[in-house]
């Protein structure tokens, strides 16, 4: 890898970059380099002043620790052409709001954006298949996040200090989750593990202490391997299958929750004429008028427009937590 001129352009392998009011630009073809902890970037005289990344198309890959410590940015563009995100590649950008990571993206480095504390709004590609140790430790403006169907483990500490996390749906087909993942997300308050977890490591729900209810889908508590401390606190309500309160009430860890209950956390919510409700994978809208409404994921990806007409309508979704909006007014329904 070859670097020339410290100053407002230059080379880095065989992409340029060029600094211009207060724009950092980035272009060619190939990959940004990977940089090792603490080297000196050719563009550092000008790293304080860089307000907006733009990455052009034809960037195959954002190196490792590439791009660490832009304290001053405030948005980026990443192309299509972006497939990999390195380890620490966004590290410590603190004022960075929201990101678009585009789906052709499969790869996503540990600790790739951990201590972007502005940081309230990203998605996960549906090609990713892991979440990686560290990815969001501790940004904490992170309010919700959906996690797509292609993940297969949650790492160690993914969202850790995560203190404004307020709600998380883990979707079926997720296998592990690793020590410390929802460490001292203090304002947590539902979460939804499916049965495809068979491993839960020490510490992954721990001083969460605003859980309101925990739902799992386990037919016995044997069928996952649970570390030790979790669920140390807000141990209010535990959602399980039913015919298996018992199992749960002498499980180490299950029994110490205040109320276990068979079956799943409803949504039912009446505001004038409107009432959504959710049951076995629907949502559920019954309204005197014709209206439309839009269905959001939590990050605010739109899901559905759909104008109802009067009466009750039925739209079926995957399970989860969504955002209804309607007639001016919004509600969170989970739908199970």
């Amino acid at each position: 890898m070859t670097t020339q001129v410290f100053g407002q352009s230059g080379t880095m392998g065989t992409l340029t970059w060029e600094f211009k009011d207060s724009t950092f630009t980035i272009s060619g073809n190939g990959a940004i380099p990977d940089y090792e902890l603490g080297r000196v970037k050719p563009w550092n005289s000008v790293r304080s002043k860089i307000k907006t990344v733009i990455i052009k198309e034809g960037v195959t890959a954002i190196g490792n620790r590439s791009l660490v410590g832009l304290e001053n940015m405030l948005s980026i563009d990443i192309p299509v052409s972006v497939t990999r995100i390195g380890d620490g590649a966004f590290n410590n950008c603190p004022k960075i709001a929201s990101i678009i990571i585009p789906e052709e993206v499969t790869t996503i480095g540990e600790g790739a954006f951990q201590f972007c504390e502005s940081l309230t709004s990203i998605n996960i590609p549906e090609g990713v298949t892991s979440i990686a140790d560290g990815i969001f430790y501790s940004c904490r403006s992170l309010k919700s996040i959906t996690i797509p169907s292609s993940i297969k483990d949650i790492g160690a500490g993914a969202f850790e200090e995560c203190s404004s996390l307020k709600s998380i749906s883990i979707p079926n087909g997720v296998i592990s989750i690793g020590n410390g993942a929802f460490l001292n997300c203090g304002s947590l308050t539902s979460i939804i593990i499916p049965s495809s977890v068979t491993f839960i490591d020490n510490w992954a729900f721990v001083d969460c202490c605003r859980l309101n209810w925990v739902s799992i889908q386990w037919s016995n508590p044997s069928m996952v391997t649970l570390g030790t401390p979790n669920f140390s606190c807000g141990r209010d309500t535990l959602y399980v299958p039913s015919g298996t309160k018992a199992l749960y009430e002498a499980a180490d860890v299950w029994k110490e929750f205040r109320n276990i209950i068979e079956g799943v956390p409803q949504s039912n919510e009446t505001i004038n004429n409107y009432k959504v409700w959710s049951s076995d994978g629907n949502l559920y809208i019954s309204v005197s008028d014709a209206t439309t409404i839009s269905i959001y994921t939590l990050s605010g990806a739109l899901v559905k427009r759909q104008t109802v007409t009067a009466g009750n309508t039925t739209i079926p979704l995957p399970r989860g937590l969504y955002l209804v909006k309607y007639d001016n007014k919004t509600t969170k329904i989970l739908v199970m």
